[in-house]
């Protein structure tokens, strides 16, 4: 159940929020000037109650979702908003339609804001309502819905168990060359401090000791997001920290009577306790592993057998030698063996994303080969993104050395505009997958010059901005990059864009069938389906314009 909730969560949001900024970024403060006024006077209370209706559908399913199960109560209510829900979509959908068949308004260039709102404000109370009837159908059990109860059934239990342990051993993760090239870093990293321990040297270090081994075993953890020099600080600081504080309250109540006892077990308790602290709510990872290896070390030097003796100078030595061996091991072949900067690889995650990007929004514009049908790709670019962003954050605190200083705010600037732009790839898949690729006619608009024109308009700039400027963030140098003196780079697209848009609406306007079509629900509609498909394309072109002005500007 939190799942699929999960994933109407993200649809609505997508949706919604695309049209919103679309429709916030033409429409002036004063309505009076929008050519679509009169059909806006009619649909704000019809948008409202819609609104109003599908959150509280959305409040209760939600509660329903949380519980893991739908209660006799709670299903009454749901089937009341129900049914509430759809007469007043019903009803907002039908207003619409016979407020434009009255006015005879065309989705014309300036009407294609009125009607992507309405169309994704009608869409959004039709999710929730099939939601519902998805919770409902659950509890009658003529459907299945992932729940926290889960089939009490030994052996399908096991299955899924045994799947689940069976993906720790995928062989292409295990296999795989990040991967190898961590794990024989990790084996040189024992291997070397069992060597060092085994022959010793001089009196610094005396031979057949593991302790640096020891040290290092503890010390190796999978490869974070970033460069490796920030995890090698917080090793220091991890290390030095633990180490010193739990040998000196070793020394201190070290002795075997009842106090010291009681000191000590109260000591390891808020020292593990605040060092565990800073590892499981440090926003940084480097921070976390820090906390971390504080616990360790300060769990390791004041578990020790109670004497009444001096304090043995010479124990803390050897363990005190033991770990700068150790360290000096890990940051010697972590610094020899890193193959990128956390800005490298904030660069190639973000390029990474921007293709994925750009191919989805290609295989929705563009017609398909073979009819294959239209795969929702928003989430893996969601994904992506994310990625990027942490890798951008550990960038923003690594040492630049003879580097000009890492462009964070850019960066972070062109994550945002980014994910704005997916905001507007998901409004067009999940309007558009389901319905346009099954109203007759739809690839004949794809293939209309006025329509190619748009798209490759689009395209262009996309590929403008991942060929010639998101290199941007790996230009090191005070020096202009020499992408800049490209012609295409200061070539404005603006006003070429807004010609096109009005040629492919005249040209769709002119199709003798769109009135035949039918037009109900609103989400099938081919005049609201295209403007829908108009505005998303906009606001790409306006998100990927911004970002282009804020590089040229750095």
């Amino acid at each position: 159940m939190l799942r699929r909730l999960e994933s109407l969560m993200f649809e609505a949001h997508d949706r919604l929020f695309a049209v919103h900024r679309a429709c916030a970024r033409h429409w002036t403060n004063d309505l009076r000037l929008r050519p679509g006024k009169l059909l806006m006077d009619q649909m704000r209370e019809h948008i409202s109650q819609v609104s109003a209706h599908a959150g509280q559908l959305l409040s209760l399913c939600t509660q329903a979702s949380a519980h893991g199960h739908v209660s006799d109560a709670c299903a009454s209510q749901v089937q009341t908003t129900i049914a509430s829900t759809q007469a007043i979509v019903d009803a907002a959908e039908a207003a619409f339609l016979e407020v434009r068949a009255k006015r005879n308004l065309c989705p014309a260039e300036d009407l294609v804001d009125e009607h992507a709102l309405c169309l994704e404000a009608c869409a959004f109370g039709r999710m929730v309502v099939a939601f519902a009837h998805e919770l409902l159908a659950d509890k009658l059990g003529q459907q299945s819905l992932p729940s926290p109860r889960e089939s009490k059934n030994l052996r399908h239990r096991w299955i899924r168990e045994a799947r689940v342990a069976f993906n720790v051993f995928n062989s292409r993760v295990l296999f795989s060359r990040d991967h190898v090239h961590t794990a024989l870093r990790h084996i040189a990293k024992v291997l070397i401090a069992f060597s060092v321990g085994f022959f010793g040297y001089k009196n610094i270090d005396k031979p057949y000791d593991a302790g640096a081994a020891n040290v290092v075993a503890i010390m190796l953890n999978r490869r974070s997001l970033g460069g490796e020099l920030q995890k090698n600080l917080s090793r220091v600081q991890g290390v030095v920290l633990g180490t010193v504080v739990g040998e000196i309250s070793a020394s201190v109540f070290g002795g075997c009577s009842w106090f010291h006892h009681a000191a000590r077990a109260v000591i390891l308790g808020l020292g593990s306790g605040l060092s565990l602290f800073i590892y499981f709510h440090s926003a940084h990872y480097t921070d976390s592993y820090t906390g971390f290896l504080m616990a360790v070390f300060f769990s390791k030097g004041l578990a020790k057998h109670c004497s009444d003796d001096y304090f043995s100078y010479q124990a803390f030595y050897d363990t005190v030698v033991d770990i700068v061996v150790a360290l000096l091991i890990v940051v010697g072949l972590d610094s020899a063996c890193e193959s990128s900067t956390s800005a490298t690889q904030a660069s190639t995650a973000y390029l990474d994303a921007w293709r994925s990007l750009r191919s989805a929004v290609n295989s929705i514009l563009k017609v398909p080969d073979g009819g294959n049908a239209l795969e929702h790709r928003s989430s893996e670019v969601r994904q992506k993104l994310a990625r990027a962003s942490e890798f951008g954050e550990e960038a923003s605190q690594e040492p630049r050395y003879w580097r000009i200083p890492w462009r964070a705010q850019l960066f972070s600037e062109a994550i945002c505009r980014a994910h704005h732009a997916r905001y507007n790839l998901s409004c067009m898949e999940f309007a558009l997958a389901g319905s346009s690729r099954s109203i007759s006619g739809f690839e004949s608009i794809q293939c209309m010059p006025s329509f190619m024109n748009l798209v490759q308009i689009l395209d262009r700039k996309l590929s403008l901005m991942e060929d010639k400027l998101l290199c941007i963030f790996v230009h090191e140098s005070t020096m202009p990059m020499e992408t800049f003196q490209h012609e295409l780079v200061w070539e404005d697209f603006l006003e070429n864009w807004a010609e096109s848009v009005r040629v492919f609406m005249s040209d769709f306007e002119a199709r003798g069938d769109i009135k035949d079509r039918p037009s109900y629900p609103l989400e099938t509609d081919p005049q609201a389906l295209i403007s829908l498909l108009v505005v998303s394309m906009d606001s790409i072109l306006y998100e990927v314009r911004h970002l282009h002005r804020a590089i040229m500007l750095e």
